[in-house]
């Protein structure tokens, strides 16, 4: 009965075309997997967003994985060595989803397509950055060499907007469900925006894949979302963080919570380019003074939130004070300095945030607090579409989150913060902070990459909130699921309780 109540009127509801169909449908084992959002992109290389990230990564492989504890591991590569600037892997038998082999020409042909402007890639210059080309030596033997020494070569090719697609899509644009062709475990059947994607197994995977449907749902709206739950209408998800702190206070819910490490955090994203005040270093440490992050985390947010101190989230470094502090009168001071006395001559600032997050209590917190602290109005603004407007870089203060995609501080500090990464997001320029980070990331050194954070913040380009466990709900009929801290997860080994 249970079965009836979950994929029935799921399926119905969806409109899914022709009785025939829909019986078929419903005859097959379906796990429901709810996102946040819908995807962003059918694209790998525009893969930019976590939910989207995480769906397609079921679909696509990549050269090299991270494993639950943040360690490298193999991908489609079954070896490799890293001679100076020169990375040789050496690839393992894998099959196309169309049943072509995975050949050191389709590798190439990947990367080559992945830094494609014609293409549009999303950021994919922060994992391919450091190479200088890249060459299919045999049909099993890729030389990538790079501009210099890296560290960290490896954990970037993990990530799925490089992940590698048959070579005869090189200069094709993926936009429907029958252009995307991966090597991975599940290939994707269907894609109707807003209302689901669908997964079944690649017929060419290399063992047996017990699910044979998995079902991807977008529900922006958090109370529907756990009431689903509840209902039995959903398997699995990615809780949001503002949700964490009810998930874990609920009797029902904690219980089938999956806690893990977290490199996220959440930060306040300021765009001077569309707010020119904020161009001033005094106005964004008033900002930063005037928010009581401790109150947020632990009050509000609650859910095992850590107050952020610095950059680097909890998951990557120890704490440490290094923001701001919480500090009212010398807030007040501060905007006084610069021009602002109780925030006269400031224009109304616009706050953003995703369509997902607006029941998030820092959506009330900051505009109250920056209102009652510094006299500067805030207005609100819900978006559908707020990674775009980011990128675009017209909302001068966001609601935003950033999740290191590889364990090193390189992927918080160089990849949000340097003047020449494609994720800045703020224009953030600092020569001194370069410099530093440049040599932190050379030696590799935590002390180093202190000190490139104690510059940036000084300036708080940024603003980190707090940062907090990743965790998931997981139905009790939904078995051995393997979640991790990086990628996707991994449904190779699950199973559906009766």
């Amino acid at each position: 009965m249970k079965r009836v109540l979950l994929f029935v009127p799921l399926l119905t509801a969806c409109g899914r075309g022709g009785f025939s169909q829909k019986a078929a449908a419903s005859e097959t084992p379906t796990v429901t997997w709810a996102i946040r959002n819908d995807l962003k992109s059918l694209d790998p290389i525009r893969a930019n967003e976590e939910n989207t990230a995480s769906v397609l990564g079921e679909v696509v492989e990549t050269l090299i994985k991270i494993d639950p504890e943040g360690k490298v591991e193999q991908g489609l590569a079954s070896s490799w060595k890293l001679d100076g600037t020169t990375l040789t892997l050496i690839l393992g038998d894998a099959t196309f989803s169309d049943g072509t082999p995975v050949t050191a020409a389709d590798v190439e042909a990947s990367l080559e397509r992945a830094v494609d402007e014609r293409l549009l890639p999303q950021e994919t210059s922060v994992y391919l950055g450091d190479v200088r080309s890249v060459e299919a030596k045999d049909p099993k033997t890729v030389v990538i060499r790079l501009k210099g020494p890296s560290r960290t070569i490896l954990s970037k090719l993990s990530s799925p907007q490089v992940a590698i697609l048959p070579a005869r899509l090189r200069n094709k644009p993926i936009v429907k469900p029958e252009d995307l062709v991966g090597s991975g475990p599940y290939r994707l059947t269907e894609y109707r925006p807003s209302q689901r994607a669908v997964l079944e197994p690649n017929p060419h995977w290399r063992g047996p894949l017990p699910l044979k449907r998995i079902e991807v749902v977008p529900i922006t709206d958090p109370a529907s979302l756990l009431n689903r739950f509840r209902a039995g209408d959903v398997d699995l998800l990615q809780v949001a963080s503002s949700d964490v702190g009810t998930i874990l206070d609920a009797k029902d819910l904690k219980p089938q919570a999956v806690l893990l490490p977290t490199t996220k955090f959440v930060y306040l994203l300021f765009q001077p380019a569309a707010y020119p005040a904020l161009k001033d270093v005094r106005v964004r440490r008033a900002i930063a003074m005037a928010l009581d992050r401790k109150k947020l985390a632990e009050e509000l947010v609650r859910g095992e939130a850590h107050v952020a101190g610095r950059f680097l989230p909890s998951g990557l470094a120890p704490d440490a004070a290094m923001l701001p502090p919480y500090d009212p009168a010398g807030a007040r001071r501060l905007l006084a300095e610069a021009g602002y006395p109780d925030g006269k001559g400031l224009p109304p600032l616009t706050f953003g945030f995703n369509e997902a997050n607006k029941l998030n209590p820092i959506v009330e917190f900051v505009p109250t607090s920056l209102k009652t602290t510094l006299g500067i109005t805030v207005r609100t603004r819900s978006l559908l579409a707020f990674l775009d407007e980011v990128q675009k870089g017209r909302l001068p203060m966001g609601l935003s989150g950033w999740g290191a995609p590889y364990p090193d501080p390189q992927a918080v500090l160089s990849v949000l913060l340097r003047s020449d990464s494609a994720t800045n997001y703020s224009g953030y320029a600092s020569p001194a902070f370069d410099a530093a980070d440049a040599k932190a990331q050379r030696t590799g050194l935590l002390a180093d990459y202190e000190v490139a954070e104690r510059i940036a913040a000084a300036d708080v380009p940024i603003l980190p909130l707090y940062s907090q466990p990743k965790v998931w709900l997981v139905s009790p009929r939904l078995g051995s699921v393997a979640l991790s801290t990086y990628g996707s997860p991994d449904f190779s080994k699950a199973a559906l309780k009766p």
